[in-house]
This record gives structure tokens, C-alpha cells and sequence, in this order.
């Protein structure tokens, strides 16, 4: 018996041998496979950032800290996903520095004292109150990237002048050298970084240098002073310290245009932002210290990612378009808990030219109105019904106009020489600038797409011209609210009803499936969500739901009409003008989804077409509905084809809220991506 016990103790004690080492190769397999997964993570980074060490050493520290920094991520971005925080972090070319370094290499601090004093023009306080969005990315070139010197006062400074350049010029394409002002603005560098209001007031006493002639090398190199010089100029700087006020800023840039902001940002947060609203309880709110400069090109609301509306700035950095969201980043804006945070409000530059319109206008606004004797101006306000809040709001306008004014004039000299084939004319938005408009009118929209094959009945003619105008109410407005996909839905309901039925008389509500279809709100939708939420859930008239210039909670109660559509669909037809003109002599009106440009903004007649107009189906930012084609054979010199779009911008838009477009024109084949998106409905 005791021999027994002595054999069952051995056999136990192999067991439990055997089990610890299963264990342990098991947790040394886990460890292992943690690993090679830490490794291939490494290397990913290092071929994705075109990463290079001097040594091993080196890189063993950098695989450091990038590790350190994929943990802090992971544990971020957790919080991100519940909502204890609005944006997230990801790897770019920073992951592998820890935050000392950064802060060392990138972030330079200065105070109130280093920026240099400008008296202002215009008092800050005397900006009339801008609109609740605006965005001026579209006046900005491409990002560009700093590199590994401390020189942000110095992009920042000459994207600023870029973008100014560009909003007076769409065409402007020149980018000035910041290699430039690192070599030659004295009291900044690499390794001390600049204050910004230094940069402008160099440019302005030297003069612009373009990048091509002065490239950049990222690091501070001998003055080249003799270089030569653009001819633009910067006339004009002012500087202004806001003390955290960020209405004032908000009012200065709808009014001025983009300008630089130096801030105070946290190098462990702010370095690796990749998405979402930004805001770090650590960044300062004082006042007192900056130490990076960006530029800024809008601010907005957020109503779609969040369990509530955000407000947000919107700002260009100078770290690569690898950094943030495509080079871009929000920061918190009028955050009741977040005021002023990482001192955005604080210290702002940018140029002028001082025989601009609005610095003129907004300086004689604090003594005398500029525009009381311009006829011109009256007749606008007459003929368009304007009535201003106040004399600072008009000053404003009046500047507005006077730009469109200008630029109306200066095209239409061009196009009564034959050299441009659409005339440009006053419309209600004049009094707006092209950013403001575009803010409110214009937003990228992302299509679902549905490659379903497109077939045609064969039989039915192609006629040389065909128009489905006859069949459209006149056109609608929209308002200010960026409904025109809802608009463009609801007209090609009506038109196919009209032509089905000969009595059918009542135009088709757009806020009722703005309201209701989750196609989208104000800021942009997707017309196939709304022509698909009509199917399924039936036609209200505009008498029974009129339209109000706001997303509102859904009457899900209101009166449906008798008619129906029997079914919707949604095709991408990559640009193929030839598939678009087949789609309308057999299915009828179709919404086409579009990508404007400025131009188009101040079109009356003619058949339009801009250069600047994108042609690779790569993005669109309004929905129109397309009801015909056709060609001018008397205008031109030769023939001329174009499409025949019903816009929803009013009838005093264009050619009564019509444009027509060129079509099929080999220099211009699918100009503003015309012949990309198609949608339609079937009654």
C-alpha cells in the first residue's frame, strides 16, 4: 500500500512537472508572437515613414519610444471610441521621438513680449460678427512639410500670403519660399524658431521670393538676398492680440481671409492628433506663451460624428499631409469647458494690401459709410431687397460686392472679346464673399456608390437636341442651408411625374426628406438616401411640409400624395459624357453629382466652363438636376454642345436658375465632373 502511495505522489509530481513547462512554453510562445507582432509593427512604421538610423543603437532607442507612444495610443483611442474624448491619436513621422524631443525640435516658446507691436488699421473689435461657418481651404495650395526644423513661424507666414493671393487670383499657383525667410529674417531659425510678425514685416520691407528660385533645404543656410523678387507685395502687416477672445477671431477671419494663429500646444497629445476635434486640458488658456504657429482657414460645427454639436477651428499645419487629417486639424471652438484652449485666441498676423477694398472700407467705417454714393450699390440693394443689422455688416458687404464687381467686370471684358463662352453677372450672393458662400451652399459629398450595369432601350432615338425643361416647375432657392442635394431629389421626382401625369401639378417637398431620410442636413447629403427614402415611404408635397432653410424633427404625419415611385437608381458612369447623354433620352432628368469653382458662383449666361474645374470624378460638392443638352450654333465660332442644369439657387441665378454647361468639348470633356454620379427615380 505504501508503495502505492509512493507511485500515485511520483505520477502527480511528473503531472504538475509537465504542466508548469506546457505552461511556460505557452507563455513563451505568447511572448514570442507579441514579439514578431511589436517587429512587423516596427518595420511597417519605419518603410511607411522612410525610416533610417545612424546605428543600431539609435534605432533600438527609437523602436523605444515608438512603442511607448503605440501604447499611449491604444489607451487614447479606447477613450475616444466611448466618447471621453473627441478626437484620435495615430503613428506619423513623430511616433518614434518621445515628447522631450519633440518639444526641443518643433516647439520653441515665446511671449507677448517677442511679438512685434503693429499698430492695427482696424481695431479687432470693429469686425461685423461673421457667419456660423466658413472655410477658405479651397483658397489654400497643398501642404508642405517642415521637416525636422523648428520653422512653422515661417510656412505659416507664407501660406498666409499664398492664400491671400489665391482668394484675389483662383488661378494662382506660385508658392513663396520659406527657405527664405529662414536664411534671411534675422532672429529666428531652425533650433530657435521665429515669431511670426517678424516674417511679415520682412516680407513686407524685402519683398516675395518664389520657391522654385529658392527651394527648400530645412536647414539655415546663407542669405541669398539678391534673389530675385515676385512682383506681388506685401504692403500692409498687422498683428493683434486678442486675449482670448474667440469671437473676435471668429469675425476677423470671415472678414480678412485666412491668417496666422500662435498657440501653445502639448507635444504628447498634440504631435500625434490624427482625427476628430482636438482640445488638450493641459494646453494653457493665459494667454502668456505660444509656441507654434499654423494657419487658419475656417471654422464650423460638427452635428454628425458626435452626441452633440461641436464647434470647431479648422487649421493648415506645415507637418505633411501624413500629419492629421490630410495635413489638416480641428481644435476645439467655444467650448464653455475648453475656452481659449492651447491659447488659440491670443496672438494673430497676417497681410494686407492697403489699397484693398476692405481695409479702406472697414477704416472709414468707424467715421463715414464709403458707399453712400455709389449707385451701383444702391441699385444691388433695390433690385435684391438687402437690408443690413447694422453699418459695420454693410461696410462688410459693400466690400463683397465691390470684389465681384471687379472680378464680374474684368471676365466679361474677356468674354465680349469671344475669349471666355459664358458672361458673369450680379446675382443675391454678390454681397457674400466666394468662402462664405461656399461654406454655406458647398460640401463635399460622398456618393454611395452601386456598380450596377447601366442598359439602355436601343430603339429610342438619339436627338440632336433634347430639353425636359418644359416639364420643370421654376426653379426653387434653397436658402442658407446646403440642402441642394434634398432639392435635387425632389425636382426629379416632379419632372418624372409631370411627364407621366399631364395634370400633375404640386411641387415635391425637399424638407421632408430633409427632415426625415438621413440623406444628410445643411451641411451636404446624398440625393440617392433621399429618392430611396421617397420610394419606401412615400411623396409629401412642398404645400403640405414647406420647406423652412433648417433641419428640423421629422412630422413622420405628413399627408402623403397618391402617386409613387416604383423604383431608384445610383451609377457611376466614370466620366463617360456619351453614357450621361444616352441616360437622359432613355430614363428622362437625373441628378448628377458636380465639383464648382468660384466662377460659377457669378455665372448669367452662356455655356460655362473653367480650367480650374476638375475632370477625374475625384470629388464633388453640389447636387443639380440635369434636364437636357443641346448645342449653340450662333454664339461661337464654331458649335458649341452643352448640358442644360437646373440649379435650386433661385431665379435670379444665372440664366433664370439655369446654366448651361459645355459638354463632350475635347479640352474640356467632363468639366466639373459632370458625367461621374448619376441618380434617378422611377415613377
Amino acid at each position: 500500500m505504501k508503495l502505492v502511495w509512493i507511485l500515485a505522489f511520483c505520477l502527480l509530481a511528473v503531472a504538475v512537472v509537465a504542466d508548469q513547462k506546457g505552461r511556460k512554453k505557452g507563455h513563451d510562445d505568447s511572448d514570442s508572437d507579441e514579439h514578431d507582432d511589436d517587429n512587423a509593427k516596427w518595420d511597417k512604421y519605419k518603410q511607411s515613414n522612410k525610416k533610417g538610423y545612424k546605428s543600431p543603437e539609435e534605432e533600438k532607442h527609437r523602436k523605444n519610444e515608438f512603442k511607448k507612444n503605440d501604447d499611449k495610443f491604444r489607451k487614447h483611442n479606447e477613450k475616444q471610441k466611448t466618447g471621453q474624448v473627441h478626437y484620435k491619436m495615430g503613428h506619423n513621422r513623430f511616433s518614434d521621438r518621445n515628447d522631450t524631443d519633440l518639444e526641443r525640435k518643433f516647439l520653441h516658446k515665446f511671449t507677448r513680449r517677442d511679438f512685434t507691436k503693429v499698430t492695427p488699421t482696424v481695431p479687432a473689435s470693429s469686425y461685423p460678427p461673421g457667419p456660423d461657418s466658413i472655410s477658405y481651404r479651397t483658397s489654400t495650395l497643398p501642404i508642405l512639410n517642415q521637416g525636422d526644423c523648428g520653422c512653422c513661424w515661417a510656412f505659416s507666414a507664407v501660406a498666409q500670403v499664398e492664400a491671400q493671393l489665391k482668394r484675389k487670383d483662383p488661378a494662382y499657383a506660385t508658392r513663396i519660399s520659406p527657405q527664405y525667410l529662414l536664411d534671411c529674417s534675422p532672429n529666428a531659425g531652425c533650433t530657435t524658431g521665429g515669431a511670426v510678425s517678424d516674417a511679415f514685416t520682412y516680407l513686407k520691407q524685402n519683398g516675395f521670393v518664389d520657391a522654385a528660385n529658392y527651394p527648400y533645404t530645412g536647414i539655415e543656410e546663407t542669405c541669398k538676398a539678391n534673389i530675385p523678387k515676385l512682383t506681388q507685395t506685401v504692403t500692409s502687416v498687422t498683428h493683434y492680440d486678442l486675449n482670448g477672445d474667440e469671437n473676435l477671431l471668429k469675425n476677423v477671419l470671415a472678414a480678412v481671409g485666412p491668417v496666422v494663429v500662435s498657440m501653445y500646444v502639448n507635444a504628447a497629445t498634440f504631435m500625434h492628433y490624427e482625427s476628430g476635434i482636438y482640445w488638450d486640458e493641459t494646453c494653457p488658456n493665459q494667454c502668456q506663451k505660444v509656441n507654434h504657429a499654423m494657419l487658419l482657414v475656417g471654422y464650423g460645427t460638427d452635428t454628425e460624428t458626435y452626441s452633440e454639436p461641436i464647434d470647431y477651428w479648422l487649421f493648415k499645419n506645415s507637418f505633411g499631409a501624413a500629419f492629421g487629417e490630410a495635413g489638416y486639424i480641428r481644435m476645439i471652438r467655444n467650448s464653455p469647458t475648453f475656452k481659449n484652449n492651447c491659447n488659440i485666441a491670443c496672438m494673430i498676423d497676417f497681410f494686407y494690401e492697403m489699397n484693398s477694398i476692405i481695409f479702406i472700407s472697414l477704416a472709414l467705417s468707424v467715421f463715414d459709410q464709403p458707399f453712400k454714393n455709389d449707385q451701383d450699390w444702391t441699385n444691388y440693394k433695390v433690385e435684391y431687397g438687402k437690408n443690413y443689422l447694422n453699418r459695420q455688416e454693410e461696410v462688410l458687404r459693400y466690400n463683397n460686392f465691390k470684389l465681384n464687381d471687379e472680378r464680374i467686370k474684368t471676365h466679361n471684358v474677356e468674354y465680349m472679346k469671344g475669349k471666355i463662352g459664358y458672361e458673369m453677372g450680379h446675382n443675391e450672393f454678390s454681397d457674400m464673399s466666394h468662402e462664405e458662400f461656399a461654406s454655406i451652399y458647398l460640401h463635399p459629398i460622398k456618393p454611395k456608390m452601386e456598380y450596377t450595369e447601366l442598359s439602355f432601350n436601343s430603339s429610342l432615338p438619339e436627338a440632336e437636341e433634347l430639353s425636359y425643361q418644359k416639364f420643370c416647375f421654376p426653379p426653387l432657392n434653397q436658402g442658407q442651408c446646403g440642402s441642394c442635394w434634398a432639392f435635387a431629389a425632389a425636382a426629379q421626382v416632379e419632372v418624372q411625374l409631370r411627364r407621366k401625369y399631364s395634370d400633375f401639378n404640386q411641387y415635391i417637398s425637399p424638407q421632408y426628406v430633409l427632415d426625415c431620410s438621413n440623406g444628410g442636413s445643411c451641411s451636404g447629403g446624398q440625393s440617392e438616401t433621399a429618392l430611396a427614402y421617397m420610394k419606401n415611404n412615400g411623396i409629401v408635397a412642398l404645400t403640405s411640409y414647406p420647406y423652412t432653410s433648417t433641419k428640423n424633427t421629422c412630422n413622420y404625419s405628413a399627408r402623403k400624395l397618391p402617386q409613387k415611385i416604383t423604383s431608384t437608381s445610383s451609377f457611376f458612369i466614370q466620366g463617360d459624357e456619351e453614357t450621361l447623354k444616352k441616360a437622359l433620352i432613355n430614363i428622362g432628368p437625373v441628378v448628377v453629382y458636380i465639383q464648382t469653382v468660384s466662377s460659377f458662383f457669378n455665372y448669367k449666361s452662356g455655356v460655362y466652363w473653367d480650367q480650374q474645374c476638375p475632370s477625374d470624378c475625384g470629388s464633388i460638392n453640389h447636387a443639380v438636376l440635369l434636364v437636357g443638352y443641346g448645342t449653340d450654333k450662333t454664339t461661337y465660332k464654331t458649335p458649341v454642345d452643352y448640358w442644360i442644369v437646373k440649379n435650386s439657387w433661385g431665379k435670379t441665378w444665372g440664366d433664370s436658375g439655369y446654366i448651361k454647361m459645355i459638354k463632350g468639348w475635347n479640352a474640356m470633356k467632363n468639366n466639373c465632373n459632370v458625367a461621374c454620379y448619376i441618380r434617378y427615380s422611377v415613377v
